[in-house]
């Protein structure tokens, strides 16, 4: 079964995963097909289809999205065709009963019995005989039922091979009558359409085509468009298929290899009809005129060297099976080991793979006057039995000729049954004083022990017992506590001293014993630190001060007890500190960061974690004027530079700086008589805002110096 699916198909049959989680989303498009069927996708976007999938796997595809070409993701995935179980027993009967391994008969002429398969779904069947020389005793040779000639004392083996291939429903094969052309395989052979001139007088070494022979029929495509009319290639067929000049090549050349999802450990058949084809060769010598062929899968050769031993135009079969094992992908793959470049030629149609079964029967026929017995004897699979003188220790029927005292045959049929001995590991873990039994016996400790019994057949059994015994755990506990508080162990409440026993369930699931010794304390002493303008309450007293206090106090389980506790109380911490700063100085001292006049105030913690706080009153020193205008235009007629004015004769100007916003000094002096054109390094600033920032002193006063900091717009 082939399904072809066009451009238009797939636009509505891919579909995306609504999964976010999935490895391949969002890009991705996905198609669940059978076996056998096949998947077209347009790999380069121009909108043609150009590529065919056979087989499962991921690949990148390209698609058109609003017109434009896309890449996605295709995941493909081929669902073995499920033929059932196939059903290759014969089921061979006789006597309208299961035909036994053995048929005795005892008659003094010919006699012809019947055997038939009860299985009538089979493909084959072949009845042949061990000894070729009882070969023309089967009638029917190839049919379901057959009858064979049983001659007096005589002894027979024949055997009934069968064969089942899954129907032509289950074809894996895409493209296996070329009826698509050239697609659906891979070939190490040049693909040619049509002669393209570079050989006039061949074909061409190493090269395949696919086509037809009838000049009617709408694929006409004969390998005489190669070479001319007269050229004898192909037989008359009317029908595709592909056709090759074969290349010596050492190791053999692969000209045809496909690939399919397949079913583990399962048998299949690969078959395929080939034909030497006319191109010079004599067709004598198998070496050289002969195209030779040999199957491989997953790259392991699955046959022996098979030669197309026929004259051109004239098919054959050839085929292999093979089983899959742990596979679950078959590559097969089809290689030519011919030699000569003058025949060597041929011709490929009629690909299939499908699964495949084979059996075989065999049946002993006995036909003789002998005395007959049958015998069953039972041993155990460390035990022999003597059958006249053989050793035997595997089951079976086993037959035996003597002679009577009367000088007859006696056939001893012997039905060989061997029953097994057992071994049977057991494993326990109990608690210590835990008895297991075993055997009849009591253990208590960790060990290992055998115990030697019989099955119903009389075998040995031998019981192997590895057993661990984990201990019990055993904990003491002495607690004190004062009379008011309430004692808890595990989950049980204790109100008074004693010792007391709990029992619990340890890690190994054994008892875990507690021993709780517990005793009261009815004077309690108690150390508490307070800050200053805190309380503590000691019954129903208030205590502010430092000092030892005592009392006396009754829990809510009854219990009296003598309270002492000794209260310090840490006093609380102020402080108030003066500064003064001059103009852009920073007061960074003790923990404050200020640059203006004012109140300050820290909250600490003092080292007994009590209030701490420090207030800072903070002056500034009258700054001395400097005059600035806030914007100039260097190219205008007024207002041309940029000057500093000082308030006063004893202002000292010791740096004047230009600042643009990117953080560059653009100019800078140290000389009030000096003022900023607008340049920098000879041409004029952009236009905008600049940083000015002046630092200065006054005569007479040492050491003491002074900052300010403005802005100037530019304007050209």
């Amino acid at each position: 079964m082939k399904r072809i699916i066009s451009v238009l198909t797939l636009c509505f049959s891919a579909f995306f995963s609504a999964n976010a989680t999935d490895l391949f989303e969002p890009d991705t498009i996905r198609e669940y097909l059978n076996a056998g069927e096949a998947y077209w996708w347009d790999t380069n976007g121009d909108g043609e289809v150009d590529t065919v999938y056979t087989y499962s796997g991921v690949f990148k595809a390209k698609t058109k999205e609003g017109g434009k070409t896309v890449e996605k993701i295709l995941v493909l995935t081929f669902t073995p065709g499920d033929a059932g179980p196939l059903g290759c027993d014969a089921m061979l009967r006789y006597n309208n009963d299961y035909a036994p391994d053995t048929v005795f008969i005892n008659t003094k002429v010919d006699t012809t019995i019947e055997f038939t398969s009860g299985n009538d779904e089979l493909d084959s069947y072949e009845w042949v005989a061990l000894n070729a020389k009882h070969k023309n005793r089967i009638a029917n040779p190839s049919s379901p039922t057959t009858t064979i000639t049983v001659p007096p004392q005589d002894t027979a083996i024949y055997v009934l091979k069968t064969t089942k291939i899954s129907n032509k429903d289950y074809e894996m094969v895409f493209n296996g009558d070329f009826e698509y052309g050239n697609m659906g395989f891979t070939s190490e052979f040049t693909y040619k359409e049509r002669n393209d001139g570079s050989s006039a007088g061949s074909f061409g070494w190493g090269v395949y085509a696919i086509g037809v022979t009838t000049a009617n029929h709408p694929k006409y495509y004969r390998p005489g468009d190669f070479n001319g009319d007269g050229w004898a290639h192909y037989p008359m067929t009317g029908a595709p298929y592909l056709f090759a000049d074969g290349q010596q090549k050492a190791g053999g050349q692969a000209f045809y290899s496909t690939t399919f999802t397949v079913e583990p450990h399962q048998d299949y058949i690969f078959q395929a009809k080939f034909a030497n084809l006319d191109s010079g060769g004599s067709f004598n010598n198998p070496g050289t005129d002969y195209a030779i062929f040999r199957f491989f899968v997953n790259g392991k050769a699955v046959s022996e060297y098979d030669t197309l031993k026929s004259t051109w135009g004239e098919w054959q079969t050839l085929y292999t099976t093979f089983n899959t094992e742990d596979d679950t992908l078959a590559t097969v793959t089809v290689k030519n080991f011919g030699i000569s470049q003058n025949g060597n030629d041929f011709c490929l149609d009629d690909v299939s793979f499908l699964k495949f079964c084979q059996t075989a029967d065999t049946i002993v026929v006995i036909n003789d006057y002998t005395i007959r017995n049958t015998i069953e004897v039972e041993i155990c699979d460390n035990e022999t039995y003597d059958f006249n003188g053989k050793v035997l220790d595997e089951e079976g029927y086993y037959i035996d000729t003597l002679k009577t005292a009367v000088n007859i045959d006696s056939i001893i049929t012997l039905h060989l049954i061997v029953n097994p001995t057992y071994e049977t590991f057991l494993d326990t873990t109990v608690c210590e004083d835990v008895p297991v039994e075993f055997n009849g016996r009591t253990y208590y400790q960790t060990g290992d022990y055998k115990a030697e019994l019989k099955t119903e057949s009389g075998c040995d059994s031998t019981v192997y017992l590895h057993m661990v015994v984990n201990k019990k755990s055993y904990k003491n506990i002495e607690e004190t506590i004062y009379s008011w508080e309430n004692y808890y162990l595990d989950d049980s409440l204790i109100t008074d001293d004693g010792v007391y026993t709990k029992i619990l369930v340890n890690q190994a699931g054994c008892d875990s014993i507690i021993t709780l010794t517990l005793h009261y304390n009815d004077k309690v002493y108690i150390s508490r630190n307070i800050c200053e303008g805190e309380e503590f309450m000691l019954g129903d007293r208030v205590l502010t001060k430092t000092g030892v206090y005592s009392d006396t106090l009754t829990a809510a389980n009854g219990n009296d007890s003598i309270v002492m506790v000794s209260l310090t109380v840490y006093p609380n911490y102020n402080d108030t500190i003066k500064a003064k700063i001059g103009v852009g100085q920073v007061y960074d001292r003790g923990g404050f960061y200020a640059d203006e006049p004012g109140t300050y105030v820290q909250q600490n913690n003092s080292i007994y974690g009590c209030d701490s706080s420090i207030v800072l009153l903070l002056t500034v020193d009258s700054p001395v004027d400097i005059f600035a205008p806030n914007a100039f235009t260097p190219d205008g007629d007024i207002n041309n530079v940029f000057y500093i004015y000082p308030a006063s004769e004893d202002i000292v100007i010791d740096k004047f700086q230009i600042i643009n916003r990117w953080g560059g000094v653009v100019f800078e002096t140290n000389d009030i008589k000096q003022g900023w054109d607008g340049r920098y390094k000879g041409k004029f600033c952009q236009q905008g805002l600049y940083l000015y920032t002046v630092e200065y002193w006054r005569t007479g006063e040492k050491g003491k110096r002074y900052r300010k900091t403005g802005e100037v717009f530019l304007m050209n």
